[in-house]
């Protein structure tokens, strides 16, 4: 079974952790997944994460400085994004739905 397009993987990752999440944390937690692929970097799943931030499927839960002084943003997954979980398909490939 393939993997999850990036940009979806991101959102289930969110939808399916039980506490807010940085983009440093999404990008650690799926790399050794996406490795090797270009978009597996910062600047893009900061960019899908504001996307998701657009359309109401997460939202900002607390936003702080870490210890070098860069601003931290935590996301969390809002009821509408919850109510969307179910049209992301299954996929074996996927460890957070393990992990649950």
């Amino acid at each position: 079974m393939s993997k999850l397009p990036l940009k979806l993987r991101v959102f289930d990752y969110i939808a399916h952790t039980d506490h807010p999440v940085t983009t440093d944390e999404v990008v650690e937690a799926l790399a050794p997944e996406y490795k090797g692929e270009m978009q597996m970097k910062f600047s893009r799943i900061d960019f899908y994460l504001q996307s998701l931030l657009g359309v109401n499927m997460i939202k900002q839960d607390k936003v702080e400085f870490d210890n070098s002084g860069n601003v931290q943003v935590y996301y969390v997954i809002t009821d509408f994004g919850r109510s969307r979980i179910k049209y992301i398909p299954k996929n074996k490939e996927n460890s957070s739905r393990d992990s649950i």
